[in-house]
């Protein structure tokens, strides 16, 4: 409304011409924001296929090309199914372990297990270890 108004030159009484005048600043007004619209589009699509822009757009989360952070460990916890060790704190249902002379941020699959007792990896799923009370 603003832009309209400070672009809007009044004569005085004429209503018939303002009336005109403020048609025609709005005419202008909507055809440059329709332009704005289908530029910016059109550069939304053109923009990420330029190499040395590419780089300043973000890419969409999920996203996995770029190197991982330590992919010595990826795998790591698949190695530890069916490991036996003891608990350092109480699982309630998350806490630590001593597994294969390592501590481990682990997961009871269950009901709460004290500090100290025996346990074995059941399960594994990306850095998640799920733990129960090993049978004695």
């Amino acid at each position: 409304g603003s832009l309209v108004m400070a672009s809007q030159s009044f004569t005085g009484f004429n209503y018939e011409y303002d009336l005109i005048q403020a048609g025609q600043t709005l005419g202008v007004f909507g055809i440059s924001l329709v332009g704005v619209m289908i530029t910016g589009m059109m550069l939304s699509s053109i923009l990420p296929k330029v190499p040395f822009l590419k780089d300043m757009i973000l890419s969409p989360p999920g996203v996995t090309d770029g190197p991982k952070l330590r992919p010595e460990h990826e795998h790591a916890a698949d190695q530890l199914l069916g490991a036996v060790g003891t608990t350092l704190t109480v699982l309630r249902p998350a806490g630590k372990a001593r597994l294969n002379g390592q501590q481990f941020d682990v997961v009871s699959d269950g009901p709460f297990i004290n500090q100290g007792a025996e346990i074995e990896v059941v399960r594994t799923s990306g850095n998640k270890i799920v733990v129960r009370e090993a049978n004695t």
